[in-house]
């Protein structure tokens, strides 16, 4: 039988996989604007590779946000 009871991933585990897309990804990396979009679909696809590679049973909802730092007036 399935048990109802909520099945949660523990947060380091989480962290660890998202840091290490990061750093995989952006390791070596200059900013490049044309980059930020297949950037963030790797990071985003390593992250979920590993969620299921965990092989337990997860809903994710997924966001970005994309902070662009404001410009000084000269």
């Amino acid at each position: 039988m399935f048990s109802s009871a909520p099945v949660s991933l523990p947060r380091a585990v989480v962290q660890r996989l998202v840091v290490q897309a990061l750093q995989v990804t952006l390791s070596d990396a200059s900013y490049d604007a044309a980059k930020v979009a297949p950037w963030t679909n790797t990071v985003i696809d390593t992250v979920l590779k590993g969620l299921v590679a965990l092989g337990r049973p997860f809903k994710y909802i997924g966001g970005l946000c994309q902070r662009v730092p404001r410009r000084t007036r000269q």
